[in-house]
This record gives structure tokens, C-alpha cells and sequence, in this order.
């Protein structure tokens, strides 16, 4: 027991070890009140910080209700609402010449920004006990809708000329700038702005991200066992993501070592351990995640 709880509180050291990896912190509060031995209700809040825990990307809530038809069987169907971050990125933009061949033409830059997120799920889980273990396997019917969500896009173009292309521009009329660079006269059709070690003409412009569904089969396998005497019960999952839409396609797996502390049979306090790597529709990327819970029994 002692080298579990050891092993939990060194996630956070064990996780920035993977330098090339994001590690994240996600905390989250939550209520669940019986209204009979079958029908249970419950509702939630929780906030991400990721990007090594400098950035708040997610924000949100989330509803539910869960039926128990059978001893060994718990039915499920929620509403969560989230508002997440989109990381900034940067693409190569590729023109096409009067051949037809394809060649690189500047950049595109795009920024952080929000978006919102709507989601229903059903759920299925089937627990089995053995002595103090409990082994449980759910099975999650998850579909996503992603609001439409403008943002502004700076375009970094190519505006470079020879010496005779820019001799030629002057000729028709149009606006040259040089500028010197190591004792080399450069020639430009716009006004050259340094970007990615290179010179180029930049504007911006607005898009639109425009709405988006995803379904998605959430499996997740989890082992749990109740220690005598004391109210702490450490856990360990697997999970998969497969994507519906797209042939079944595995696209995500999130493994988790946790341990849950239970106060007067009433107040339940979680500490967890996460790694998930791919992509879903959730977040993309390997991420390590510390996750810190509370939920209260009314």
C-alpha cells in the first residue's frame, strides 16, 4: 500500500520526464443522488490545464442518469457541454504553377481559439467480483457535435523576385522593395516580413471552422479492489477509442492507475494517473495528466 500511494504522489515527476510529451492537470466535482435502488442522477463540473499546465483547455459540465436493472448491470445516459481550446499551428501552403507542378508558397499561421462542444452518450457497464477485486467492462456510445467557431488565419506568401522579375514589375508600374541582406540586394513584390528564417508577404484573413460530428465506441476494461479496513480502493484501467464513422478505426487508447478515499461513506476523494496517446474526439497527441476529483453522495 505504501508503494502505491508513493508511486501516486510522484505522477507529476514521472510524467514531465517525457519532455517531447504534454502533461496536463484535470480536476473536476461532481454529485450523485439515488433516488431509488435502480435510478441514480448526477451532475459535474470539471477544468483542464494542459500545454504543461500553463493553458486552461477545458471548461465544462456534465448530467446523467444511471439505471441498474440488475445487480451485476448499470445503464447510462448523459449530456456533457464543453468549451475547449484549439492549439495554434502552423502548415506549409502549396501553390501550383502553370505547369501543374506543385510547389511551396509561404505559410499558414493559425491561432489558439475556442470552440464548443456538444456531446450525448449511452453507456453499458458490467461488473463482476471476485473476493475483494472488482472487474468491471463499459461500453460507451459516444457521439460529439462541434460548433461552428471563427478565428483569424495569417497567410505568409512568397514575394521574393530576380533581379529582372523586379525589373519588370517596375516597368508594368508595380511596387518593388529591396532590401539588403549580408551586402546582397533582395528584391520583393510586397513588403517582406521575416517569418521561419525567410522573407514573405503577409495578410490576414477570417475563416470558419465549420461544425463537425463524431461517433465514437468508447471500451474501457478496469480492475478495482476494496482494501479491508480502510476506506481507499486503487484502481487500474485500459481503454480504446474506435472511431464509427471511419471503419471502426482504433484511434485513441488512455491507460489509468488511480486510488479512491472514501469519507463517511458520503465524500469520495480521487487521485489519478493518466496517459493517452492518438487522436479522438477529445484532444489529439501524447498527454500524461494528473487528474484530481471530489464527489459528494446526496
Amino acid at each position: 500500500m505504501k508503494r502505491l500511494l508513493l508511486f501516486l504522489a510522484l505522477l507529476p515527476a514521472l510524467a514531465l520526464q517525457a519532455q517531447s510529451d504534454d502533461f496536463g492537470l484535470w480536476t473536476g466535482i461532481g454529485f450523485d443522488k439515488n433516488i431509488n435502488k435502480q435510478w441514480t442522477v448526477g451532475a459535474g463540473t470539471d477544468l483542464r490545464f494542459e500545454d504543461n499546465v500553463s493553458k486552461v483547455t477545458r471548461a465544462g459540465f456534465d448530467v446523467g442518469v444511471t439505471y441498474k436493472p440488475f445487480k451485476f448491470l448499470r445503464l447510462g445516459l448523459g449530456y456533457a457541454y464543453m468549451r475547449d481550446r484549439v492549439a495554434g499551428e502552423t502548415a506549409v501552403n502549396y501553390s501550383t504553377d502553370d505547369t501543374g507542378a506543385s510547389y511551396q508558397n509561404g505559410y499558414n499561421a493559425d491561432p489558439s481559439f475556442r470552440r464548443d462542444k456538444n456531446r450525448v452518450y449511452f453507456q453499458a457497464t458490467g461488473r463482476y467480483k471476485l473476493g475483494r477485486f472488482t472487474f468491471s467492462l463499459r461500453e460507451r456510445l459516444q457521439y460529439t457535435h462541434f460548433q461552428p467557431a471563427q478565428y483569424t488565419r495569417t497567410k505568409y506568401r512568397n514575394c521574393e523576385l530576380t533581379e529582372d522579375e523586379a525589373l519588370i514589375y517596375e516597368l508594368t508600374g508595380e511596387p518593388v522593395y529591396t532590401l539588403t541582406d549580408n551586402g546582397t540586394t533582395r528584391y520583393f513584390s510586397q513588403q517582406p516580413e521575416a517569418f521561419n528564417g525567410g522573407y514573405y508577404a503577409s495578410e490576414t484573413a477570417d475563416r470558419l471552422k465549420h461544425s463537425k460530428h463524431k461517433l465514437y465506441l468508447r471500451s474501457r476494461l478496469q480492475a478495482a479492489y476494496n482494501i479491508k479496513g480502510l476506506p481507499l480502493e486503487p484502481y487500474a484501467s485500459f481503454e480504446v477509442s474506435n472511431n464509427l464513422r471511419e471503419g471502426f478505426a482504433l484511434e485513441k487508447r488512455r491507460w489509468t492507475v488511480g486510488l479512491d478515499y472514501t469519507l463517511q461513506k458520503r465524500h469520495t476523494f480521487g487521485l489519478a494517473y493518466i496517459y493517452s496517446n492518438g487522436a479522438d474526439d477529445d484532444n489529439s497527441g501524447n498527454l500524461h495528466a494528473v487528474q484530481v476529483s471530489y464527489t459528494i453522495k446526496l
